[in-house]
């Protein structure tokens, strides 16, 4: 308990010494250009799709060249800090290593189409715990359906299958105001830090989920992507 908590104050005086500016500043342009894209996009009737016509299923049943493509596009076209190179082969990459697991990876679907996709595999904390703690990376919707409930859809199944299969964990790296919705909390909290592969426009970027009471009090470290040829 000592331990983590000198942890977390060295942390702290880290960030304040390299000035990190507060998620929401850092993105304001984005997201004032990312409502703007979204709300054109909501006219284009061709893909105005009933949500509640929405399936999730696993990545199996799907060709990955598609998969790939939907998170290629849903990076390159939906947002304004990725061109989804990194992303669609990062897919490729879980997919072909020991830390995938298949019954983790979902894709979900509007009227037998491919509308959004996201996957939780096996990762190392200091190299350690990668059979008890998890990653959710990438997740993706497709930039004509954002903001639809499909993303909270897939995650909530994603987390509930995580915590049935015995994991104590998730790590994400993305926005706070949407993965604080769905249970994610500073990594910090408890104990695990970014490492230096790991570069974040501001701390609370790093986020981390028990997935039960107490199930992360024995598990923390640096977090490594490394392993990860798209990401280094």
């Amino acid at each position: 308990m000592s331990k983590k908590k000198k942890e977390h104050v060295t942390f702290d005086r880290l960030m304040k010494q390299k000035k990190s500016v507060p998620f929401a500043k850092v993105n304001r342009t984005a997201k004032s250009n990312f409502g703007k894209r979204n709300k054109e996009n909501s006219g284009n009737k061709e893909f105005h799709m009933n949500i509640e016509n929405l399936k999730l299923r696993l990545l199996g049943e799907y060709d990955l060249d598609e998969i790939c493509t939907l998170v290629y596009e849903s990076f390159a076209k939906g947002t304004d800090y990725s061109d989804g190179v990194v992303e669609e082969k990062l897919v490729r990459e879980i997919v072909s290593m020991p830390y995938y697991i298949p019954e983790l990876a979902f894709v979900a679907e509007i009227n037998s189409k491919a509308v959004g996709f996201c996957m939780l595999s096996k990762f190392p904390l200091s190299g350690r715990y990668e059979d008890e703690f998890l990653i959710l990376s990438p997740v993706a919707v497709d930039y004509r359906h954002l903001r639809r409930g499909i993303g909270k859809r897939m995650l909530t199944l994603a987390i509930d299958r995580a915590r049935s299969m015995g994991f104590k964990g998730i790590l994400v790296e993305g926005n706070p105001a949407f993965y604080h919705t769905v249970g994610f909390r500073i990594s910090t909290d408890f104990g695990i830090y970014p490492g230096e592969s790991v570069h974040l426009p501001a701390p609370e970027c790093l986020m981390a989920m028990e997935l039960y009471d107490g199930a992360l009090g024995d598990i923390g470290g640096y977090v490594d992507y490394s392993m990860y040829k798209s990401l280094t």
